[in-house]
């Protein structure tokens, strides 16, 4: 069982690499020409300010656990499924990945075959409705 100061420690690690992420998006997207990077760079904005308030959190109550893992497992296969998912990135239709990919984590969380076959084909469709048409960038 997880002490106080262990779950302080990880709320702390964990907020710092969600920081140390926000950061190198700003940085990233400052460097980017104009327009280019707005995105990340505003990514890197509301990451920073989260990671701030987080942070917060954990050093007013330290040891309350602001992370938990219940599944180690779960968790590991689903970092793998990202990994996989960037990994075949460029490689068969954007659209059919993540589907698959939202559709697979969305059953692994524990939704219903049903559910998550429903929820993966909106966020799917929305996304790619958004960039293809929305913001004329090919995902493919």
């Amino acid at each position: 069982m997880k002490t106080a100061r262990n779950y302080a420690t990880t709320d702390l690690l964990l907020t710092g690499g969600f920081l140390f992420f926000g950061v190198y998006l700003l940085v990233s997207g400052l460097q980017l020409p104009e327009g280019a990077g707005f995105f990340p760079a505003t990514l890197g904005v509301v990451t920073i300010l989260l990671s701030l308030g987080l942070l917060l959190q954990s050093l007013r109550k330290p040891g309350e656990g602001v992370f938990a893992v219940r599944n180690v497992g779960v968790l590991l296969a689903i970092v793998a499924l990202i990994g996989a998912y960037l990994a075949t990135w460029g490689f068969g239709w954007f659209g059919l990945r993540t589907f698959l990919l939202l559709m697979i984590m969305l059953r692994m969380l524990g939704e219903s075959w049903r559910a998550g076959i429903m929820v993966s084909g909106v966020l799917t469709i929305g996304v790619t409705a958004a960039f293809e048409y929305g913001l004329h960038v090919s995902l493919n």
